[in-house]
């Protein structure tokens, strides 16, 4: 027969060993596959970003890296399935800037971005400030001038309300003291197409989308979003230099694993991210698409967030924006 100090003792052993389990765990990690999720569907910029560095991490880590898209709701199907998986490490997940957006746009979020642990920044989108070719306007401070003689006249594309673009604009009108009409459109292409066509104006979209028609002439890029020039466009100029000081707007990619994960598995997985987006070919591969790696620490990652989830809530309830 057990006796009351025999079941406690007992029971401390129990938690113990439930408390200590993904710590052991971790000494063999991984030994098993892991579910890398993207919150979007196959084909698009976070899905190639994460099949080139899942390849990398899977000969690395010596096991399979297997991609799961789970699109739908602006990333929050994949995230809130991320925020209910264990922390083994064996769920990890990429995303895109609009994570820390989400929670101003829409009233019930069904996780909290901050309760996610954050592995890495790993590459940073360079968006570009594009206008119609018949635009007079060679320069950020022209089209400040410009907007400012015809408020309200002007007009600009987005990939859809709230989106990464959307905001860079935004963000643009209001330090600018600007009046620029928004017309959505559903997706980088449209946006930009109808600015070649002369529907819009402007737009802000990544570089990878404007290279060809800057190249064919049917856009002018007047500057990069990003606090540095890119090394694909040299010559042009970022907003902050070019008019707008101060402008700053990045659209990045970051690694995420569930809450409470382990340090120890946190610090693994970040080294391996690190050293995936190290590798030269990698790189290179990446800024042939305007994509700069970062590979940023877990605590660098998590100020970003922070920073942004603040930011994006001002702009937001500022500018009044809603989602479509």
């Amino acid at each position: 027969m057990r006796t009351p100090l025999s079941r406690c003792v007992a029971g401390l052993l129990a938690v113990c060993a439930w408390l200590c389990a993904p710590a052991a765990a971790s000494d063999d990690y991984p030994s098993r596959p892991i579910r890398f999720l993207v919150p979007y569907p196959p084909g698009g910029g976070n899905d190639v970003v994460a099949r080139a560095i899942a390849q990398k991490l899977a000969v690395n880590m010596g096991q399979p890296v297997v991609i799961e898209n789970r699109a739908g709701a602006t990333g929050m199907v994949a995230g809130e399935l991320l925020s209910r998986s264990a922390p083994d490490g064996y769920t990890i997940m990429i995303d895109q800037t609009s994570i820390v957006v989400n929670p101003a746009l829409f009233p019930k979020v069904p996780f909290d971005v901050r309760q996610l642990t954050p592995i890495a920044q790993a590459v940073n989108l360079e968006n570009l400030l594009l206008v119609n070719a018949g635009v007079p306007a060679q320069s950020v401070a022209d089209l400040i001038r410009l907007a400012k003689d015809k408020p309200g006249t002007l007009t600009y594309a987005s990939t859809g309300s709230g989106g990464p673009q959307h905001l860079a604009m935004e963000q643009f009108k209001r330090m600018a003291g600007v009046d620029i009409i928004h017309v959505p459109y559903k997706g980088g292409a449209p946006a930009t197409l109808a600015t070649v066509a002369g529907e819009v104006q402007m737009l802000f979209i990544s570089i990878t989308t404007a290279m060809p028609h800057v190249k064919s002439g049917r856009l002018r890029a007047l500057a990069t979003a990003g606090g540095r020039r890119n090394a694909l466009l040299p010559d042009v100029p970022t907003v902050s230099e070019s008019g707008l000081p101060g402008y700053s707007n990045t659209v990045w990619l970051g690694i995420f694993a569930p809450p409470r994960t382990p340090a120890a598995i946190v610090s693994r997985l970040h080294a391996e991210f690190a050293r995936a987006l190290g590798a030269p070919d990698l790189r290179e591969q990446f800024a042939r698409g305007g994509i700069d790696v970062v590979a940023s620490t877990p605590d660098a990652f998590g100020r970003v967030i922070a920073e942004e989830l603040a930011q994006y809530e001002r702009l937001v309830r500022e500018a009044n924006i809603k989602p479509d």
